[in-house]
């Protein structure tokens, strides 16, 4: 596990998925279903969002898939 900051360039808010470019260059897809952000996220909240242009660290695992958003900016 490894964590790397990146920039999300798009997000689907219907589908809760979305594609981001880490700052090492790659692209990956980020799955809300899969973040332990999603399960932290409190429900009176509403559901866990990110937005196309906001920059976020990522929690990679050794697959090289997003597990979790640390926090966004």
């Amino acid at each position: 596990m490894t964590t790397i900051n990146g920039l999300i360039h798009s997000w689907d808010r219907h589908r809760r998925r979305g594609i981001a470019v880490l700052d090492d260059g790659k692209t990956v897809q980020v799955h809300a279903s899969n973040l332990g952000a999603e399960r932290r996220h409190p429900e009176w909240k509403g559901p866990f969002q990110l937005y196309g242009g906001d920059r976020a660290e990522f929690v990679i695992d050794d697959d090289g898939r997003v597990t979790d958003v640390l926090r966004t900016w």
